[in-house]
């Protein structure tokens, strides 16, 4: 129904949106959630399964992509195959949240051992709201997961979790990136990366048609060339601009029903369905300072893959038992 609407509201874009592209990437959306829900008919656990393994390819890709050419951007952040550093954050702790579900399976505990070198490269893109996303992903799913912690992975948190910070902290080029972005200082030279200006338009253009919206990528119609950016780098603004009030009502009962689920659901799920409830949180988080909606498609894409429509009690294992009444498939 999200997206369903987002494409309508190209009727009543404004002069100047890039129209074309967005109803192009409306439904390419779409059909990727539509395959996701798909594959996931038969064999539910099994397509998430098939799924973090292809998190972990893709992070392995692109960080051998990235110290194998030596691809930086701007002051030297980390950057892979033509994307920004904003991109190369996710995938990198996409492939970390995906090995931490894999090591969870008895006898594979060594795919650990890409860890470290993952969580490296995410500092190394220097991304200031990748990585909040990071923290605030591992501070939500602490939470969520303190009933089902147990003394042995405390201790191996304590162990291995200095060692790691150790590993990370002393590289020189992260520590340049701290200088530059993680300083006080360096954030107030760098302009805030412009979000505040970004959101500050963003949130004027809402308030010129608060109830339906200004039409698809009324951003970049009425900010782009002022701002200079063709989008405000945060989705919830960024679907508040081109849907208002309409908009905003529909994407906050999506993820009340999805909190929803995961609360009902919860110590009854897989390791797999945990790990992308994680990338759930940290992709819908990283949007909110960066990237546009069609950027965010993975965000929906995890969704539906850990409570997908098709997922029928008879076809889910002894700790995945979702009702057939709860999906969010069709949202």
């Amino acid at each position: 129904m999200l997206f369903s609407l987002h494409l309508l509201s190209s009727l009543w874009h404004r002069t100047g949106a890039n129209v074309v592209e967005g109803v192009a990437n409306g439904l390419l959306l779409l059909l990727l959630i539509h395959m996701t829900a798909t594959m996931a008919r038969h064999d539910p656990e099994g397509m998430r399964r098939r799924l973090v393994i292809l998190m972990i390819g893709a992070g392995v890709v692109f960080m051998l992509g990235s110290a194998l050419t030596g691809a930086t951007s701007g002051i030297g952040r980390a950057v892979a195959f033509g994307g920004g550093p904003n991109v190369f954050v996710r995938i990198m702790v996409w492939a970390a949240i995906a090995v931490v579900v894999i090591a969870n399976t008895r006898g594979r505990r060594r795919w650990l051992i890409l860890l470290p070198a993952l969580l490296l490269f995410a500092a190394l893109s220097g991304s200031r709201g990748g990585i909040t996303a990071a923290a605030i992903t591992a501070a939500v799913m602490a939470l969520v997961l303190i009933s089902k912690l147990r003394g042995r992975h405390v201790a191996a948190t304590v162990v291995l979790a200095p060692a790691v910070i150790w590993f990370i902290w002393t590289n020189d080029q992260v520590q340049y990136l701290l200088t530059r972005r993680f300083t006080w200082s360096g954030i107030v030279d760098s302009g805030y990366g412009h979000r505040e200006t970004l959101w500050l338009a963003g949130w004027q253009i809402f308030q010129e048609s608060p109830v339906a919206g200004q039409g698809m990528d009324a951003f970049n119609a009425l900010a782009g060339v002022s701002s200079g950016f063709p989008y405000p780098h945060n989705v919830i603004i960024e679907f508040a601009d081109d849907m208002g009030i309409i908009g905003i009502s529909v994407l906050t009962a999506l993820f009340m029903v999805f909190v929803r689920l995961v609360v009902a659901h919860n110590g009854k799920l897989s390791a797999s369905q945990y790990g992308l409830i994680a990338a759930v949180v940290f992709t819908l988080v990283a949007s909110l300072f960066s990237g546009d909606i069609y950027d965010s498609r993975f965000l929906w894409i995890f969704m539906v893959a850990v409570f997908p429509l098709a997922e029928r009690p008879a076809k889910l294992s002894s700790k995945s038992q979702v009702s057939p009444k709860h999906n969010i498939a069709r949202k």
